[in-house]
């Protein structure tokens, strides 16, 4: 997904340098989708890696517990 970043900024900035503007329109376009996606993925990510923490700090919680009654 970066690489797709990277060649849609690129294609953006040799759109920009050839003054085409269509062209850049369709670039920037592109360029958004993808930041969208990416965003997208992070969000997905972060709330995997939420649930991987609650689930070691009960783990832990657990354990805390365990050892006071014992």
């Amino acid at each position: 997904m970066v690489q797709s970043i990277i060649r849609a900024n690129n294609n953006l900035e040799e759109s920009n340098d050839a003054n085409d503007w269509s062209q850049m329109g369709r670039d920037i376009s592109e360029l958004q989708r993808l930041v969208k996606q990416l965003e997208s993925v992070i969000k997905e990510e972060n709330g995997r890696n939420n649930a991987e923490v609650n689930t070691i700090q009960n783990e832990n919680t657990i354990t805390i517990e365990q050892n006071i009654i014992n």
